[in-house]
């Protein structure tokens, strides 16, 4: 079911919970009220957190230029996911780490790894990292354990390959979600479950338009698809303009509202939120 989904999708172009439930380590933020549209990247990733427990570890990479919406799709997943679990046994953890180098990301597992020595049960004077990272690994393969492991911005498969053969999570039934600005090809030759994110549709245009309030005329949508390639971020970027009163022939016959867009994209390029 899973690789049929996810073939179907390649070849193609909420409010927050108060607490998940269960554990939630340095818990990924909410995405904005505002979300729209990526139904199909949302199911796919809710059907692989829905089977993984039960057929082991499965995995996925969500490609696109910066600003796509990668991460906030990836989020959105997660918080319905956690939306859904209700009371229940089982724990949820999610963990979440950057990708940019391999080293990065083991200390920041490592990290995950001691702020849960209470549940894992490592004593409080343990100082070798590797007896957190076991005792992790151990409690993750516990048949009471759902994880999701999200590694932000993988800039290469053979990070992403080291990470995915660690024995700790190869062995245990959970997901691995990327995001990845690495050209979808790439992922795909390296025999990686990946899915690129289409741009903006304009019924979504118009969808994220009604979400914030703001009345999205026929120009607006052509604006927003010439002017800025329905890029999620500026599109998002060039409505809230409107939306805090912004004129919109002014914005789109200046360029102003183009620029504002772009420098949002700079921004975001280089890590402001």
């Amino acid at each position: 079911l899973i690789p049929d989904l996810l073939l179907a999708v390649d070849r193609a172009p909420g409010p927050a919970l108060p607490h998940p439930a269960g554990i939630v380590r340095r818990e990924i933020a909410p995405p904005a009220p505002a979300f729209v549209g990526r139904a199909d990247v949302v199911r796919i990733i809710l059907a692989l957190i829905e089977v993984a427990h039960l057929q082991g570890l499965q995995q996925l990479v969500v490609s696109g230029i910066s600003g796509m919406g990668k991460t906030t799709v990836v989020r959105e997943a997660m918080i319905r996911a956690q939306e859904g679990r209700g009371g229940g046994e089982s724990r949820v953890v999610q963990l979440r780490i950057a990708g940019r180098t391999l080293a990065l990301a083991m200390a920041e597992l490592t990290a995950h790894a001691r702020e849960m020595a209470p549940e894992t049960g490592v004593d409080d004077d343990e100082d070798d990292d590797a007896v957190f990272l076991a005792a992790l690994y151990a409690y993750l393969s516990s048949d009471t354990v759902e994880w999701v492991l999200m590694v932000d911005d993988v800039v290469g498969v053979d990070i992403w390959n080291a990470l995915v053969a660690l024995p700790g999570l190869a062995g245990s039934g959970g997901v691995m979600l990327g995001t990845s600005r690495t050209d979808a090809d790439v992922w795909r030759a390296n025999g990686t479950p990946v899915m690129a994110l289409p741009l903006l549709t304009s019924d979504e245009v118009r969808a994220m338009g009604g979400r914030l309030g703001v009345e999205v005329t026929e120009e607006i949508v052509a604006f927003c698809g010439a002017r800025l390639g329905n890029h999620m971020l500026a599109v998002r970027l060039f409505l809230t303009r409107l939306q805090r009163g912004g004129d919109a022939d002014a914005l789109m016959s200046s360029g102003e509202g183009v620029e504002a867009a772009m420098a949002g994209g700079l921004q975001h390029l280089q890590g402001v939120r």
